[in-house]
């Protein structure tokens, strides 16, 4: 585990959690905090990101934070207090760099940053995003309701009249993508409410492997990493429940249907607060990885 990676990708969790965010920003939260967590050099990349108009001031910031954590001496007596520091300083710059991008073309920038080009000027966000409204939402549960299945459903289940809007990897325009995305989620969902319920009925397993493992690359190839994330994780899980490794206990099916809410938000592009239920599936798909390692 890599703590100076994790610290500061906590502190950009931390940041952004103050800030009320679309589902295009939460997709580029994700995608920042999956590039430091990849990264080989983050002074490196930090220095590049430096270089570019729309992530100038967030890189400085994160240098920073990089440099104390690896340059300075650190009171971990203090840490806590520091943390809480560093997390306020990011907020400001991590909003004006969210308001600057897209989820395409910040993962444009990124590309330029990983592949060891100089970027040069600044991707603007697309001029339509301008028309997507923010709407007033109840704050997410911290996990998914064990005593409200139906409300769950009706949060990732498809709805044929949501008003579309533009900017977000043209998903709104590829009809057939989004049809092919949303349709296997509903009965994903009564499939894991089963069998977390003990029912034995593994009927469906291979079909749903087929599906997760086609649109999680689909998803892939259009750009959208979280919601592949998502497929991937859930995907890995239903191998670990087909070959024993894994049992469907009621917090690992809750830790799936959050991937499924993320993939459902994100696809249907609802300006709602997911951050919860994305931080959710995250640390299952960590579990994930760990279960699979151990195995190995």
């Amino acid at each position: 585990m890599n703590l100076v990676k994790q610290y500061i990708t906590q502190t950009i969790s931390s940041a952004s959690n103050n800030l009320r965010l679309s589902t295009e920003k939460i997709e580029v939260v994700a995608l920042l905090r999956q590039a430091i967590n990849q990264s080989d050099s983050l002074e490196e990349d930090f220095r590049k990101m430096k270089t570019i108009t729309a992530l100038s001031k967030l890189a400085i910031k994160l240098n920073e934070i990089y440099n104390y954590l690896t340059k300075e001496q650190v009171d971990f007596q203090k840490i806590s207090q520091k943390f809480n520091e560093h997390s306020q300083y990011l907020i400001r710059d991590l909003n004006q760099m969210l308001d600057s991008v897209s989820p395409a073309s910040f993962k444009t920038l990124l590309d330029k940053v990983q592949n060891n080009s100089e970027p040069a000027g600044e991707i603007k966000k697309e001029e339509d995003t301008a028309a997507v409204k923010e709407e007033e939402t109840a704050a997410v549960p911290e996990q998914v309701p064990e005593s409200e299945p139906a409300a769950v459903s009706e949060k990732i289940q498809p709805k044929e009249d949501e008003n579309k809007s533009s900017g977000n990897g043209n998903i709104e325009d590829d009809k057939d993508f989004k049809e092919q995305i949303l349709m296997p989620i509903r009965p994903l969902d009564d499939f894991l409410k089963k069998i977390s319920s003990g029912s034995p009925e593994t009927g469906n397993l291979d079909d749903y492997l087929i599906i997760l493992k086609e649109n999680g690359i689909v998803s892939y190839d259009k750009g959208y990493n979280t919601v592949a994330e998502m497929h991937d994780t859930i995907y890995k899980a239903l191998k670990l429940f087909k070959s024993g490794g894994l049992k469907p206990t009621k917090e690992v099916t809750e830790s799936l249907r959050a991937c499924l809410i993320v993939i459902a938000t994100l696809i249907r592009n609802k300006a709602v607060d997911i951050t919860t239920y994305l931080n959710l599936a995250e640390e299952f798909g960590k579990k994930i990885e760990t279960i699979k390692q151990d195995k190995n």
